[in-house]
């Protein structure tokens, strides 16, 4: 295990060896093994508004085994699915790659779940992940299932993979970020953020300390110091809508800010597999570039 990886493990010291060992199963595998970064790929089926049309653009897209196939042959850290996805390609692919069982969908900005943490843990994931409007998570009924559903995902040992999605503004990013740490999310996903800011209270508070925000670069800087001043797992969620060469341009600003790595979605579902491949081993390059 390199220095890197037993410093980020050392921030989540007070988790179970179960936690640990997961955490630990995450940042040993694949193109970005030992650097204490990671990159997740997320089927289409996840997140997708669209599914169909999503899916018709890749007739590959169909057979949940040509995802997990594309995760595993990238090279990326994890895959995230949800239960039905991940039910079809085991035991086929048992053990190929970290898997992370996506718990529940969003309709009209209400969390539904639709799996429980005890079927990651019949799967073989070494955790699991929820998505949520950045509304909900100022709603107490949410939280306070968000809170339960971490609780027990952390009892059977599964890291909690928080994906928080919704308005982009820096000052809105920021602040999500730090409720989902509060929350005890192991790893919070969040959007890129832009360089807008919405409340204009705290745009006077960021121009009285003169923080930087203009460029990408700072932006993520700021929201990676949200996260109790680096010292949980941060990364970014890449825009399904731009290419996966607009992704790659992304991602050298995501390194060199210092964030633990990216997740993307459909932006390479709509190539063919070996452009996809070759796409996101260019992407997980600038991650292995530069160290912390």
């Amino acid at each position: 295990m390199t220095p890197r990886v037993r410093e980020v493990l050392s921030w989540y010291a007070s988790e179970n060896p179960g936690v640990i060992t997961n955490l630990t199963r995450l940042f040993n595998f694949g193109e970005l093994s030992g650097t204490g970064r990671a990159c997740f790929l997320v089927s289409p089926e996840t997140y997708s508004k669209n599914l169909v049309s999503s899916l018709c653009q890749n007739q590959n897209s169909y057979d949940p085994n040509y995802h997990l196939e594309l995760a595993m042959d990238s090279g990326v850290s994890a895959y995230i699915a949800d239960y039905g996805t991940l039910q079809a390609c085991l035991p086929q692919y048992a053990g190929e790659i970290p898997m992370l069982l996506n718990l529940n969908t969003m309709n009209n900005d209400v969390l539904t779940y639709t799996s429980e943490p005890k079927q990651a843990l019949q799967l073989g994931c070494v955790g699991v992940s929820i998505s949520i409007h950045q509304k909900s998570l100022l709603d107490n009924t949410q939280v306070q299932k968000l809170q339960k559903v971490f609780y027990q995902s952390k009892e059977l040992g599964l890291v909690c993979v928080l994906h928080i999605f919704g308005n982009n503004e820096l000052d809105q990013v920021a602040e999500n970020t730090r409720i989902a740490v509060q929350l005890g999310a192991h790893i919070t996903i969040v959007p890129m953020p832009s360089g807008q800011i919405l409340n204009s209270t705290q745009e006077q508070a960021y121009k009285l300390v003169k923080l930087k925000f203009k460029k990408p670069v700072d932006r993520i800087k700021h929201i990676t110091d949200c996260a109790f001043s680096g010292r949980r797992i941060v990364m970014i969620k890449q825009d399904d809508e731009i290419s996966l060469n607009d992704c790659i341009i992304e991602a050298k600003d995501i390194a060199r800010a210092g964030s633990f790595g990216t997740m993307v979605g459909l932006n390479g579902f709509k190539l063919s597999k070996e452009e996809t491949i070759e796409g996101l081993s260019q992407l997980m390059s600038n991650f292995k570039a530069k160290e912390f």
